[in-house]
């Protein structure tokens, strides 16, 4: 009767093992498949980050390149104007000239 009980015990207990491993397998490997998603999902954020990051600084290059261009327009029409001035006042001193 021992020897029966023994043997049922310690057949329970092989079952009882492999039940173990089976549990510790499926966890090490739902485990590796949640690290992966996390990793990947990472990835994906830093790519995201990564393109929004290269679209924002083209865009302040973009955006310093037309702040030179309207500097640039400015003060080309500032030098128009200054010549356009300096043309009156000649002009104009001419005609002063010329009424006395």
């Amino acid at each position: 009767m021992n020897r029966m009980a023994d043997g049922v015990l310690k057949e329970l207990d092989n079952q009882q093992k492999r039940e173990d491993e089976m549990i510790a397998k499926y966890e090490a490997l739902r485990e590796r498949k949640l690290r992966r998603a996390q990793e990947n999902k990472e990835k994906k954020m830093k790519q995201i980050m990564d393109e929004v990051k290269s679209t924002l600084d083209s865009q302040v290059q973009e955006k310093k390149k037309r702040e030179q261009d309207i500097r640039m327009d400015l003060n080309q029409q500032a030098t128009m104007w200054k010549k356009e001035r300096d043309l009156w006042e000649e002009e104009d001193k001419r005609i002063q000239e010329k009424i006395k």
